[in-house]
């Protein structure tokens, strides 16, 4: 579900990008170059913060993992508010 909501964002800024660009372009807009790259750097950092995320999830789940394959005398919590 997460990345269906993931990629309908992204449709959906690219939509709203491209909208607000043909504004700009129709009012003749001196600086729609500027706001074009303002937008292409937010859409850089928002890939960026999802791979991280992503990153994230998969190495919590490697702890589990390692933490479920610990001996039961050993007590270690990995997440130690859990």
């Amino acid at each position: 579900m997460q990345n269906d909501r993931t990629k309908y964002r992204a449709a959906f800024g690219k939509r709203v990008r491209q909208g607000a660009l043909a504004i700009m372009e129709a009012s003749n807009t001196p600086d729609r170059k500027v706001l074009l790259a303002v937008l292409n750097q937010v859409g850089a950092m928002e890939r960026q913060l999802d791979a991280a995320v992503k990153e994230l999830a998969a190495m919590r789940r490697e702890l589990s993992e390692v933490q479920g394959a610990l001996p039961d005398d050993w007590d270690v919590k990995i997440y130690p508010n859990q």
